[in-house]
């Protein structure tokens, strides 16, 4: 199946529709399949993107919904 998916105009979100949500089952899959290291520097380079979060959001909090053993952007 072809995901769809949608765009928030007012905060840009892109989103998909719920029924191309995986189930539980493929999405523990997915997630086996992952790897994450504090030794990567792909992984740890992505997190750059934060340097550039929106100004307005400063002392505001974020969570880290990554795959691995650790949470990686308090390491970086």
């Amino acid at each position: 199946m072809r995901a769809t998916y949608f765009r928030c105009p007012g905060m840009g979100l892109v989103f998909a529709h719920p029924e191309c949500y995986l189930s539980a089952e493929d999405e523990r899959a997915v997630y086996d399949r992952h790897q994450n290291s504090p030794d990567d520097s792909v992984i740890v380079n992505s997190f750059s993107l934060f340097d550039r979060w929106p100004r307005g959001c400063q002392g505001k909090s974020r969570a880290d919904f990554g795959s691995g053993p650790a949470p990686r952007v308090g390491d970086v």
